[in-house]
């Protein structure tokens, strides 16, 4: 199948998750098992007393159906549906940390698509009458539409057969113009840009538009060898913080295969 990426033209939120999930099969050469969560969701709503958008019921399904792409998709944090009362929003998840919420407001739940804020654990917060109690501060935006957000999840712990590595976006290694004379015109989703063949993926989130940027990330379909990987991307090799398959560090794929990801937590 060819590889398409998600991009902004898409009109709404069913096309948008509908590319996803036609990347995640294409990509993996098959389809990604799912089905609705509607229990799952009833049960939130009735707990919540609201009606959620459906972009979030997409959210809530595809985290609940993660384990069918664990061949190339790790779930690294916590669903976490709930009320963030002093913030009026909803989260859609907590990282595995326990400091960091992704959420909805409350107001946007009328959206089909709403965006995302971000909410971190204030480490100086005490309160002397419950000291049990945490506090987390509104850190901004990190998502137009819940399903922005979702791709940049699905990327962010994203992981193939042949490896793959991160460079420094400012890095003279990164050129975008060499990248498009190898691989094709990038898309754009969000603050994801990407760029795709049938073999390779490169993405980066755009450092000028969200503050987690400032990596290109590099992921291979199946094993390569160096000399068959596009220039742009040997160029991007040459200066990897860290190699993540079988060419430079052989040793690391029987971890991979035994499902230790030893490069997830400290690399992306």
């Amino acid at each position: 199948m060819k590889i398409v990426l998600p991009d902004d033209e898409l009109p709404d939120w069913r096309a948008r998750w509908d590319a996803i999930y036609a990347f995640i099969d294409a990509w993996r050469g098959r389809p990604f098992p799912r089905e609705a969560a509607n229990q799952r969701i009833a049960e939130l709503e009735f707990t919540l007393d609201a009606t959620l958008p459906p972009s979030m019921r997409e959210w809530i399904s595809f985290a609940s159906a993660h384990d069918e792409i664990k061949d190339c998709f790790i779930w690294r944090d916590r669903l976490s549906i709930e009320r963030l009362d002093e913030h009026d929003a909803v989260s859609l998840l907590l990282q595995g940390e326990g400091d960091y919420y992704w959420a909805v407001k409350t107001s946007d739940l009328a959206l089909p698509d709403p965006p995302v804020g971000t909410y971190v654990l204030d480490p100086e917060f005490r309160d002397p009458a419950n000291p049990g109690r945490q506090r987390f501060v509104a850190e901004g935006n990190c998502a137009q539409h819940i399903a922005h957000f979702a791709f940049q999840y699905l990327l962010s712990y994203f992981y193939c057969a042949g490896g793959g590595f991160s460079v420094d976006e400012d890095s003279p290694a990164f050129d975008g113009s060499a990248l498009t004379r190898d691989l094709g015109t990038p898309s754009q989703f969000g603050f994801v840009q990407a760029y795709a063949t049938q073999d390779v993926l490169v993405w980066r989130t755009m450092s000028d538009l969200s503050p987690r940027g400032g990596q290109a990330h590099v992921e291979l379909r199946h094993e390569m060898a160096v000399k068959d990987l596009p220039v742009s991307v040997q160029a991007l090799l040459e200066q990897a913080n860290v190699f993540k398959g079988v060419i430079a560090r052989p040793e690391m794929y029987e971890r991979r295969k035994a499902g230790r990801p030893w490069w997830r937590g400290v690399h992306r």
